[in-house]
């Protein structure tokens, strides 16, 4: 092949194609290699060869068809083809090719060269590699440019407008740390439709800002986990609020329990329950059941002497703030509810009297506060209970089982009756101590010495006495051989009992100190009832 002198231009490609065109008789012959450029601003580039037929340069090869593929030989064509005609001047010719935009994106190209005349077309080989100058439209490694390799010295200053930057495009991925300082973000460029949620800004320029919150006045703050709590202070919980409405339902010498299930109170809305009153000579056969937010079954399902801490006919006058009897039993436990709350009462047997006198009381839109703490309002007041369980010696059981979230133990009530044969007073299942397992720990926090201590007695109530306190209450006692019994109370509104992971409480049927058993505990029978606030 004869040598071919490269004409020395900008942008230019030099190419002597070699092949036979009958038409023609000449010979074309493919010299040189490819060097192509783009003008700036467009997609076009210009392309120079020189053809030349059996050895002298051609003069008049007709048309020329220009077409780009993504591969040496078949493959796929790449946009459309261009015909043209260009003039030639001792072989040599000079033509602009523009397929378009979308053409130059990356992978490698080729470029095919067809020439015809009359009906004759011959396409010359091979095709021609394009070299990369045409990529200055779409530079190959800016197609892949890795997460976080963007730095200050790549960005000129006051380069980013907000213009520039697409809502909620921007995530941690994409910054390098300290890639960002300000000489390159002009002011109120970021704003926050521009940070995708979820991304986390650490520093900027190398600062941070702290930022301290503070109560004040009719303000408290808490904290739980990485949330931030605001709620109104105990001084002036009513101040915020104009739409406190009290609402009430009064029942007087009504037959409710000859009927099957008694609704006694429904109330729309959301608020507190705040006061319930139940008499008549049918009392102790009477279920109260709490139906909280349109529920089917209800989360309060008491009856109504062991839910308000008394059992074995404990009925000696007796009460404190929040719960006692005078006759009638009444509680004063706020009972929250977002969506309304139904009452109803419920009789276990036929009682000899059916008639029954009641009074419920509450507050629409109260913001619930227990144990001083003003409550999220999603919080839910729970009962778990046990009817009658019988645990045989060292048997633990369960108080309460919360598998998971927030909360706080409102009141605890357990009944107890020893189950001894041996005609002795064994009150060996008082040693049993009340175990709680927070936040879905394994090993068991120790609550009390013995079962007694838990409620504020001691020596299995050596003082034969009944008491009732704020804290604690001991409602009734039987320490009788073969007949031996208790009920007792505990509030846990100062001693507080709070978890923020699940809480399960037990209770365990006599004890054991350093693996001797204590006494001799006998099979015993327990009603217990745990009220939990949960949120």
């Amino acid at each position: 092949m004869e040598a071919v002198r490269l004409v020395q231009r900008r942008f230019i490609m030099r190419t002597e194609y070699q092949g036979e065109i009958a038409a023609l008789g000449v010979t074309l012959a493919l010299l040189g290699s490819v060097h192509l450029a783009t003008a700036q601003g467009t997609t076009a580039f210009n392309y120079q060869g020189q053809l030349r037929q059996s050895g002298t340069n051609a003069s008049s090869p007709g048309a020329m068809i220009f077409a780009l593929y993504d591969s040496a030989s078949g493959g796929t064509r790449i946009g459309n083809p261009i015909t043209n005609r260009p003039p030639l001047a001792n072989g040599f010719f000079s033509v602009n090719l523009d397929s378009g935009v979308g053409v130059f994106t990356g992978p490698a190209r080729w470029l095919d060269i067809t020439v015809t005349n009359g009906g004759t077309t011959q396409t010359l080989g091979p095709r021609v590699q394009v070299s990369p100058t045409p990529y200055a439209q779409f530079a190959t490694v800016a197609a892949s440019v890795p997460n976080g390799s963007i730095m200050n010295a790549q960005l000129a200053g006051n380069a980013v407008s907000t213009l520039n930057l697409q809502n909620n495009a921007i995530t941690a991925a994409q910054i390098a740390p300290g890639a960002i300082v300000n000489r390159h973000l002009g002011a109120g460029v970021v704003n926050g439709t521009n940070i995708a949620s979820g991304q986390v800004v650490k520093t900027i320029n190398g600062l941070t800002d702290a930022l301290t919150f503070s109560a004040g006045s009719g303000l408290n703050l808490t904290t739980n986990g990485n949330s931030l709590q605001l709620s109104a202070a105990g001084g002036n919980l009513l101040a915020p609020s104009n739409n406190l409405l009290a609402f009430s339902s009064v029942g007087k010498q009504v037959g409710a329990l000859s009927g099957g299930e008694y609704t006694v109170l429904t109330q729309p809305g959301a608020g507190c329950l705040t006061h319930m009153y139940f008499s008549g000579l049918g009392v102790s056969s009477m279920r109260i059941r709490v139906y909280v937010d349109g529920e089917a079954t209800s989360s309060i399902d008491m009856a109504n002497d062991l839910g308000t801490g008394y059992a074995f006919g404990g009925s000696s006058p007796t009460g404190n703030s929040q719960m006692g009897t005078y006759g009638g039993i009444y509680n004063n436990y706020r009972i929250p509810f977002g969506n309304g709350v139904r009452v109803t009462v419920w009789p276990m047997w036929a009682p000899a009297d059916t008639n029954l006198w009641w009074t419920i009381r509450g507050t629409q839109n109260l913001p619930l506060v227990a144990a001083g703490q003003t409550l999220p309002a999603t919080t839910r007041l729970k009962l778990y209970r046990n009817e009658w369980l019988t645990a045989q010696p060292l048997q633990e059981f369960n108080l309460c089982n919360v598998p998971s979230g927030n909360g706080l133990v409102y009141q605890v009530m357990v009944a107890a009756h020893g189950n001894n044969n041996n005609g002795n007073a064994d009150l060996s299942y008082m040693e049993g101590m009340v175990r709680g397992y927070f936040n879905g720990a394994t090993n068991a926090m120790l609550l009390s010495s013995g079962l007694e201590d838990y409620f504020l007695g001691s020596g299995y109530f050596w003082q034969n006495q009944l008491y009732n306190g704020e804290a604690a209450g001991l409602t009734s006692l039987n320490k009788s051989a073969g007949n031996n019994s208790f009920s007792a109370y505990r509030f846990h509104l100062n001693d507080l009992l709070l978890f923020q992971n699940g809480l399960r409480l037990t209770l365990r049927c006599g004890d054991q100190v350093n693996g001797q058993t204590v006494n001799t505990p006998q099979a015993t029978t327990y009603a217990t009832y745990t009220w939990v606030y949960q949120w």
